[in-house]
């Protein structure tokens, strides 16, 4: 059971930007004691005379409650047939609901959107119902010395049901009466779907004398989510490694303690798209017809029976090592992965009449190296587990359709030999300071003196949509992470840590509101201390104050609006101490351990914005949010207890 407050992310309502755009002077309370609601124009001038409400308020006074519930249960048979043979079923269900509940008061507006003066609300609810089953044949089988094999062949089903529904009133007689019933219906909608998913799998695994290792899979997937032409799709993978420390001519030091070669070649498949996504699916299109208004349908999606399976083929050769009686552990994998076919959402022409299609196009090549080093050790009453693990992947997009070489969005670019999602936009070289330097350089023909100078890369003497070119990559040279854990005489003391380097996001939150040439709210010391002036000439950094900033391309994606965006978090850090077992016994505890615990209590990074991680769910158009909500930090101090 979870019962959480949302919180807005979306440029216009996140209390996040409220914090950002609000004046210095601006405050959250008046005198009294009461919330300032409603009073704050940060853009006189402006067409729009551009209004916040307080974000304070926003936060304590709209209500928007999410409660899930959530019951998972499961359980199983499994059958002895004759000695090595077993049959197993299992059967497994995860029920849960959602339901979220919205009233905006009368007196609360938004940014550019005055207090409605009408009350408004929204309710929704959804039930999911998600159950597995599955039935497997085992057999182990030992042969000689040292020969084992274990078969499995098996069958699994699963299946799972949505509903949906929500419904909107307004002109609440007042703030104080919120069920729906008290305002005008303006709004009900409901949706339902569902899917299903069958698998046939057969497994064979060989061992010989825990020296020689081998294991082979072959399964057949169907998905309903897939075009009647393409549900199944087939799975192999096969592994073998060789422990060669096991054997007898290896030598027997004090050094080497385990040494094995493993290499892996496997087929998975990808099916994770919307339920329909095969299916020309219909939404409300309502038309005039003889001077009245009628209910209608439209295509809201392009059919695609051919849609199919996603897959991915993927190489490992890999080395463990062990030494010093396994004190150090340490693996080395080199993979190379290819994915073909993949499931993407692709522009289209608007003569279609949709903007996105989902199709199986493409192929992308992921190649990299995986490094992982464990401690276990004793010094002294000292004891020590620490893991570090870094992995460096590179991608490169191989073929992405028919008779085209790149996808190209507002934004980012992916294009062959490059990489997915690339950010695309325009180098900046400076700033114009003299009528010269716009005399003689190519330019936006609205530039004036203080604006940006564009690279001209395609050298045609004019700054155009075709001179963009990739100014920086969301994807990571490497990560890392690193974990250890002390204990000392019932003491102990963990740390989690993990980073990312060599990526870059264009920070919205940040050019948008704090940089932006316009003036409207509040604004960030950098850009007012060095954007350009006749007195700072070449000196300054940002391009000059501008009511009407689209006419000096401000707002286009560039390089000096990129950031670095890697870093350093220490995730968690946790000591604790546990009592003695001679003192505890006495009360019939077993164990007893009292902790306090940090969650992400320091991040290091260049960044600006309140989290340098990111957020996306198209590769191919990866968005930086204007109000995504700050990673949470927390304290807990708490207690194990064991009878």
């Amino acid at each position: 059971f979870i019962k959480e407050n949302v919180v807005a992310e979306d440029f216009n309502e996140s209390p996040v930007n409220g914090v950002l755009m609000a004046l210095p002077y601006f405050r959250a309370y008046n005198p009294d004691g009461s919330l300032n609601i409603s009073q704050q124009t940060i853009d006189a001038t402006g067409p729009d005379q551009a209004r916040i409400e307080n974000p304070v308020a926003s936060a304590l006074l709209k209500k928007d409650e999410r409660t899930n519930r959530q019951l998972i249960s499961g359980g199983f048979l499994d059958y002895e047939i004759i000695q090595g043979l077993k049959a197993k079923a299992y059967f497994g269900v995860d029920f849960s609901t959602t339901r979220r509940e919205q009233f905006d008061p009368s007196f609360i507006g938004a940014r550019n959107s005055p207090a409605p003066d009408i009350a408004k609300a929204f309710t929704s609810s959804s039930e999911r119902l998600n159950w597995l089953s599955e039935y497997t044949v085992n057999y182990d089988l030992k042969l000689g010395s040292g020969h084992r094999f274990d078969f499995l062949a098996g069958y699994t089903y699963q299946e799972e049901s949505y509903k949906y529904s929500d419904i909107s009133a307004n002109n609440f007689p007042n703030d104080v009466v919120q069920t729906l019933n008290a305002g005008v219906i303006t709004r009900g909608t409901s949706t339902a779907s569902k899917w299903t998913l069958i698998s046939y799998l057969s497994r064979l695994i060989y061992n010989y004398q825990d020296k020689y290792f081998f294991t082979g899979v072959i399964r057949k997937d169907g998905s309903s989510r897939f075009g009647s032409n393409n549900r199944w799709g087939i799975f192999p993978s096969l592994s073998a490694g060789y422990r060669i420390s096991n054997e007898s001519f290896f030598p027997k030091n004090k050094v080497f303690s385990d040494l094995k070669f493993r290499g892996s070649w496997g087929l998975a498949g990808n099916n994770q798209i919307g339920d329909f996504g095969s299916l020309a699916l219909v939404g409300n299109a309502n038309a005039i017809i003889g001077g009245n208004l009628t209910n209608g349908l439209a295509p809201t999606t392009s059919p695609n029976g051919n849609l199919g399976w996603e897959s991915t083929s993927t190489t490992n050769l890999g080395i463990d090592l062990g030494l010093f009686g396994n004190v150090l552990e340490a693996t080395v994998d080199y993979y190379v992965s290819t994915s073909k076919d993949l499931l993407l959402e692709v522009p289209v022409p608007a003569h279609s009449g949709f903007t996105r299609s989902l199709q199986n196009i493409g192929k992308v090549e992921n190649k990299g190296i995986e490094f992982s080093l464990k401690a276990n050790y004793k010094l002294g009453a000292v004891k020590v587990n620490s893991t570090f693990n870094v992995v460096s992947n590179k991608n490169k997009v191989l073929e992405i359709g028919p008779g085209q070489n790149e996808i190209v969005t507002s934004s980012n670019i992916t294009r062959v030999g490059g990489e997915l999602g690339a950010s695309y936009g325009y180098k900046v070289l400076g700033i114009f300071t003299s009528q010269e330097q716009l005399n003689s350089t190519a330019r936006l023909t609205t530039a004036r003196i203080g604006d940006y100078i564009y690279a001209d890369t395609n050298g045609d003497n004019a700054i155009t949509a075709a001179d963009r070119t990739i100014i920086g990559s969301i994807h990571p040279d490497y990560t890392f992470g690193f974990t250890t854990r002390f204990e000392y005489k019932g003491f102990d003391l963990a740390t989690v840590i993990q980073g990312v380097q060599g990526v870059t996001i264009h920070n919205r939150s940040v050019s948008v509101i704090l940089y932006n040439p316009e003036g409207w709210g509040n604004g960030a010391k950098d850009y007012f201390d060095n954007y350009y002036t006749p007195e700072r000439g070449a000196n300054a950094i940002y391009a000059r104050p501008n009511a009407l900033p689209t006419d000096n391309g401000f707002y286009r994606n560039t390089d000096i609006l990129q950031e670095d965006a890697s870093f350093i978090r220490v995730r968690n850090i946790t000591f604790g101490y546990s009592l003695p077992k001679s003192l505890i016994e006495k009360i019939g505890v077993s164990s007893l351990r009292l902790y306090v615990s940090s969650k992400n209590p320091f991040t290091f990074t260049d960044f600006r914005g309140y989290n340098p991680e990111q957020r996306t769910s198209n590769v191919l158009d990866p968005t930086e949010g204007y109000g995504n909500y700050p990673l949470e930090k927390s304290s807990v101090i708490g207690i194990n207890v064991n009878f």
